[in-house]
């Protein structure tokens, strides 16, 4: 596949990344009204889509682009988190998603308070862009 083109995200893509959220935003200490915030939807629909992709036959079940792709940047945010932690340590990366830091021009707050501060895709990039290049 060449380097510009972006792979064909299927709806059990979506399924996989909505269940990988709802767990990890447990680990996350979020509740669903603030993880139906950082996706940019409702909590009866997180509600509802948590009930769909439990259902046995759920293979028509799609999520909207944009979520998708919040979904995916929260992937990211994750695995750099993680990248930064030493081996064998990795439960330290959700720990650094809930505590104060001055790391990545977040000024004393917490990954997790200024998403939800500022629950917008292009915060989610930049944060996800800040982290990375320090695992680069």
């Amino acid at each position: 596949m060449p380097m510009n083109q972006l792979p064909n995200i299927t709806n059990s893509h979506g399924s996989a990344g909505l269940r990988w959220i709802l767990d990890q935003a447990k680990s996350w200490h979020l509740s669903d009204a603030e993880l139906a915030t950082l996706l940019d939807i409702t909590t009866t629909t997180l509600h509802h889509w948590s009930c769909e992709i439990q259902a046995p036959n759920n293979q028509n079940f799609e999520l909207p682009a944009p979520v998708v792709e919040r979904i995916g940047l929260f992937l990211g945010l994750h695995k750099a988190l993680v990248l930064l932690t030493p081996a064998g340590h990795e439960k330290m990366a959700a720990e650094w998603f809930t505590k104060p830091t001055r790391l990545w021009r977040l000024n004393g707050t917490s990954i997790r308070t200024h998403l939800l501060d500022n629950p917008n895709t292009e915060t989610l990039i930049r944060l996800v862009r800040d982290i990375r290049s320090v695992t680069a």
